[in-house]
């Protein structure tokens, strides 16, 4: 997103962030849905991966997705619902090993852990 500002910037272009707000939300979603398509997700505990929870999970963002659509989510509460979601799969993939989720979300530990508090997550409470 900020590059996307820079090259607009330096290319003369009069566009506020307002505009380009929508653009990136959705970008934002379609991006993180592609990337939990592309990651092989940790097998579970049975040593097979669970389509089942992959496309529940792709269920609710979608959801999310077009509740925000809709007007019915503002961005702040899409965005905070979709990283909730991510995080409970992560979480569940890992079987609640805190390292490995935050590994396979591209982050930190601490800010995993950072998340946990301004989501108020039960990094134990997993299931849906």
């Amino acid at each position: 997103m900020s590059t996307l500002v820079i090259v607009m910037m330096q290319t003369g272009s009069n566009y506020t962030g307002a505009i380009l707000l929508p653009f990136a939300s959705t970008f934002f979603v379609f991006s993180m849905i592609l990337s939990q398509r592309n990651r092989k997700p940790a097998p579970n505990t049975n040593g097979r991966l669970s389509a089942w929870r992959q496309n529940k999970t792709e269920k609710k963002i979608l959801s999310i997705y077009r509740s925000h659509l809709e007007g019915n989510l503002d961005l702040s509460e899409a965005k905070n619902a979709i990283e909730r979601v991510l995080i409970q799969s992560a979480l569940h993939r890992s079987n609640n090993n805190v390292s490995l989720a935050a590994n396979s979300l591209g982050i930190k530990r601490s800010t995993l852990y950072s998340i946990f508090n301004r989501l108020d997550i039960d990094r134990q409470a997993t299931e849906d």
